[in-house]
């Protein structure tokens, strides 16, 4: 074979490789959180104060992790099937945000203000915000099953 067929067949190979990884990438489905364990377990009074009081240990502890945070919940918002629950204390404006995952929007519906209740999502940060009230959110929430 000559230099010329082998470099060819060499830059294919390589094409058709990162082709087929490029593909599956862009397939990729996030995991349902329903199936996955938590990593941390919490109540979102405690979830809040950590953030609150700005230990540099809070974030990488919660941040990008799968967390449980039970409490009370304060508000339901559903804007067009998408739901967000705050879930917190009435005492204060303070509440851990729960976006909920798509697939579980009828466990969502079944909530009401005022139930306990505890929610497992991915943490992804902390709003601070000393007139509207803090807010530590979360994406991808599911109901967690007692």
């Amino acid at each position: 074979m000559s230099k010329k067929k082998i470099i060819l067949i060499s830059v294919l190979i390589v094409v058709a490789v990162a082709g087929l990884y490029g593909y599956r990438e862009f397939n990729r489905k996030n995991p349902d959180l329903a199936t996955i364990e938590a990593t941390e377990q919490i109540h979102s009074d405690a979830l809040i104060q950590a953030f609150k009081t700005g230990d540099k240990n809070t974030a990488t502890r919660y941040i990008g992790k799968v967390v449980a945070v039970s409490g009370t919940v304060k508000e339901i918002i559903n804007e067009d099937g998408v739901y967000t629950i705050a879930i917190g204390n009435d005492t204060n404006m303070d509440a851990v945000r729960c976006s909920m995952d798509s697939l579980h929007s009828k466990e969502a519906a079944t909530l009401s203000k005022g139930l306990s209740v505890t929610l497992k999502g991915v943490c992804t940060g902390f709003n601070a915000d000393e007139l509207l009230g803090s807010d530590v959110v979360m994406n991808r929430c599911v109901v967690e099953k007692k």
